[in-house]
């Protein structure tokens, strides 16, 4: 039955992370009764009606766990709970820094999925897809792991190989890989031709992207269209996605922070914009991060067409923040957001021309987006409308 106490510690968690965060983000109200006694009292009963009615004796630290864990969950996917008895294990994993098969990932529902896998990695030279959900590693189940412990545990030695096993939307059954643990590809921006009009492909902004992307502007003979790829770039550096964007927007802003805790400021463009003119983004859900402040820069003051699938909602800064009980939170304490203020946290960035993809759309070689994306650059239009 250890199955059906998992199971218990599930739903009670995902309750209290659902009570608690209605009761954080009630409004403001005139003096009186805290709002969040309500739910914290709920909770309680949930929990003593649990303890008292459930067909087993249950662990009422393991429910208490799942409840603290189920609050961050209920918040963001990428923000997490880590208890005092575990806090040795996640300095040394955070100290290590050792290397992953290639993923970006994500927690939501106590499940761990793949935001993206990191271009050329063996993750993705694997197959690996947005959205896959990790069930287990190296035979152990992720049901109920924080996000760092399944992160530690995908982690290890160059070289070495680690057991995966997930699920895919639309396929029937259990998958399995088995891949290679290596250090991140390097994330050289490249130039392809289709139709005649430049694709300029980022996997991920880091040291040097700015640079080939400012080389690579310079091949274009002004007046040219330009498509942008950045689908499934899911990681890097934020202020090297600024001083990519600033090649191609005007001098000014190219992003808000705002949070409880950081003042907020703009993020203002860095160095001189080189070339102007149509520019088309393609973008997916595996659109993260730096890659969403480049995209959403581009549009806001390019202006540019975002072509494709809406973006991951992963514009987050986050810090560990230390508890008196011995335990932290890695907590999304602040929130990019574009120049003309859409959120990048939580909400996606919206392609102004969506592409949607069913099943054996991107079979034989297909790519809808970038198809879309090169018949409007052949009619020359604005802006187009979703």
């Amino acid at each position: 039955m250890k199955s059906n106490r998992a199971r218990v510690a599930f739903v009670v968690g995902s309750a209290a992370g659902l009570l608690l965060l209605t009761a954080l983000k009630a409004p403001i109200l005139p003096p009186g009764p805290d709002p969040i006694l309500k739910p914290l009292a709920i909770f309680t009963e949930v929990l003593n009606l649990t303890r008292s009615n459930y067909v087993e004796s249950v662990d009422v630290g393991n429910l208490l766990q799942g409840a603290y864990d189920g609050v961050t969950d209920a918040i963001d996917p990428f923000s997490y709970y880590v208890p005092e008895d575990k806090m040795g294990r996640y300095r040394a994993f955070r100290k290590a820094r050792a290397v992953n098969p290639g993923f970006v990932l994500g927690r939501r529902g106590g499940l761990v999925y793949v935001v993206a896998p990191i271009a050329g990695s063996p993750a993705d030279r694997a197959g690996f897809q947005t959205g896959d959900i990790v069930l287990a590693v190296d035979g152990k189940t992720t049901r109920n792991e924080a996000l760092w412990e399944v992160e530690s545990r995908l982690a290890g030695a160059e070289g070495s190989t680690v057991s995966i096993k997930y699920l895919r939307s639309g396929e029937d059954g259990e998958m399995e890989a088995s891949l290679k643990r290596e250090s991140g590809p390097e994330s050289k921006a490249t130039k392809t031709v289709a139709d005649g009009v430049a694709v300029i492909r980022i996997p991920s902004f880091g040291d040097g992207t700015a640079s080939d992307l400012a080389r690579l502007l310079g091949s274009i003979p002004a007046g040219e269209p330009l498509i942008l790829d950045i689908r499934d770039n899911a990681g890097g550096d934020v202020p090297e996605a600024v001083r990519s964007v600033s090649l191609l927007i005007p001098p000014g802003e190219a992003a808000r922070i705002t949070g409880k805790t950081e003042p907020e400021r703009s993020v203002p463009t860095e160095g001189k914009r080189i070339r102007s003119g149509r520019t088309l983004v393609l973008i997916d859900s595996g659109t993260a991060g730096a890659a969403e402040v480049f995209a959403g820069a581009l549009h806001d003051r390019g202006p540019a067409d975002l072509v494709g699938e809406s973006t991951a909602g992963m514009g987050v800064i986050q810090k560990l923040v230390p508890m008196d009980s011995g335990g932290a939170l890695y907590l999304t304490v602040a929130e990019y957001r574009t120049p003309e203020g859409t959120e990048l946290t939580g909400k996606s960035l919206d392609p102004t021309a969506r592409v949607d993809i069913y099943p054996g759309d991107t079979s034989g070689g297909k790519d809808p987006i970038l198809r879309r994306a090169l018949d409007l650059a052949a009619a020359g239009a604005p802006k187009a409308a979703a």
